[in-house]
């Protein structure tokens, strides 16, 4: 088992991989936009806060390591030694500050990376991209009908009906669009309910060989990986 001072050095001295994974950038920031043009836009925005925040970061450790030039040339140039320790304490928070600046900015790199990444899937070249930045009336257009029309989907999937709020923006678009987002909705709460019938019957079927005395969801994932690996001959 772990010791207590184990975990604290490893924590201390490696920290963990800070900023997004690439998994929540792209499926839970970009993709909430639903339509290519606007999760473009989404990942153009992101990328220009990150962008953001990897020059401050560079002006806080190039700030940081001058400071510290200044106080260990102050430290060698005081003959009192209290002083010199207070001092030292000043270099101990810069050098700790750097470290923290240093982790700080390898997540601000990485997720720079992942917006970039998803930008290149869509946009072919910097003309096309240029046009991302401007607003385009029939791509918005596309937009809203897909956001509401799923919006109202959802409504449809959980309470049957199309809540009030949703309901009061389709109405506020024009004639010919309402009626798209509402296709849209039957459509797609339809496509839903159908796969979570087939799934449902699944999950039965695999809950069947499980034991009857588990209570908690986790036991019920572990119990069914450890299945898995029986299927495929591992011991449990």
């Amino acid at each position: 088992m772990l010791n207590k001072q184990t975990i604290y050095d490893l924590i201390e001295s490696q920290g963990g991989e800070s900023g997004m994974s690439e998994f929540q950038a792209r499926y839970f920031v970009c993709n909430s936009q639903i339509t290519p043009y606007r999760k473009v836009r989404q990942a153009m925005l992101e990328l220009e806060t990150r962008i953001a925040g990897r020059k401050q970061m560079e002006r806080n450790i190039k700030r940081a390591e001058i400071q510290k030039q200044m106080h260990l040339r102050d430290q060698s140039m005081e003959p009192d030694t209290l002083a010199q320790q207070l001092i030292q304490c000043d270099i101990d928070q810069l050098d700790y500050d750097l470290s923290v600046y240093e982790k700080k900015m390898t997540g601000i790199l990485k997720e720079i990376d992942i917006f970039i990444n998803i930008i290149q899937e869509t946009v072919q070249d910097s003309e096309s991209l240029i046009d991302y930045h401007k607003w385009d009336m029939e791509k918005e257009r596309e937009y809203w009908i897909a956001r509401m029309g799923k919006q109202a989907a959802m409504d449809l999937v959980t309470m049957g009906r199309l809540g009030q709020g949703n309901l009061d923006s389709i109405v506020m678009m024009p004639i010919e669009e309402q009626t798209e987002t509402l296709k849209l909705a039957a459509k797609y709460s339809g496509m839903i309910d159908q796969g979570m019938g087939i799934l449902t019957k699944q999950a039965l079927q695999e809950l069947a060989q499980v034991p009857a005395q588990l209570q908690f969801v986790d036991e019920l994932v572990d119990t069914k990986l450890q299945l898995q690996n029986k299927a495929q001959g591992e011991d449990i």
